[in-house]
């Protein structure tokens, strides 16, 4: 994930989450560590959408009330 530098605690994460019909096909997965896991992409602050490794759109901040913070694609950030 853009930003993060852990090492550590990584889980898979499914980015079509199984209980909306994702597979465990490596490009529906990516790695994440347990923090940004847990405490933003399932609670909703970080989505993650595409195709891993290499189509990947990251989006951080994501809220229907305030505007996003940031947008990754490819691992580059671009305009948000």
């Amino acid at each position: 994930m853009p930003g993060c530098g852990s090492r550590w605690n990584l889980h898979v994460h499914h980015i079509t989450f199984r209980s909306q019909g994702g597979t465990d096909e490596p490009e529906n997965e990516t790695t994440v560590c347990i923090s940004c896991h847990q405490r933003a992409i399932h609670k909703g602050y970080i989505r993650v959408t595409g195709s891993a490794p290499g189509d990947l759109v990251w989006e951080m901040g994501v809220s229907p009330i305030h505007p996003q913070i940031a947008r990754y694609v490819n691992g580059l950030r671009v305009a948000a």
